[in-house]
């Protein structure tokens, strides 16, 4: 289970904003990829997911606006590609399924943000 935390903060502008915390080893690579990349890509990330988990396809790879991703039925890798840490700490393997869960429940969130 990826452990998180929600957070609703005011930005300088004065707008509202959520932020999210993942409690555990390669949180800061899970959370990157969700603030950079399932943020604004978020739709067409589900769909690659949805290929692989329903059998349509053994594996996909995406490069977002900050993170590499390989996916696969059970694992995916994320590389966070700007961090600034030794290649090892740049990369965190996350079960897929919890993944998607949690990409929903984000961009759930940013949705009802707006």
């Amino acid at each position: 289970m990826i452990k998180r935390t929600y957070s609703k903060f005011t930005k300088p502008n004065g707008k509202d904003a959520w932020g999210v915390t993942i409690n555990q080893e390669g949180g800061e690579i899970i959370s990157s990829f969700l603030f950079t990349d399932v943020s604004s890509f978020g739709e067409a990330i589900r769909e690659e997911f949805m290929k692989v988990l329903s059998g349509e396809q053994s594996e996909a790879e995406l490069t977002g606006n900050a993170c590499h991703i390989r996916i696969t039925p059970k694992k995916t890798r994320i590389v966070n590609m700007l961090s600034m840490e030794s290649e090892e700490k740049a990369v965190v393997d996350v079960d897929s399924q919890e993944l998607v869960e949690l990409m929903e429940e984000w961009l759930a969130i940013l949705h009802k943000q707006k």
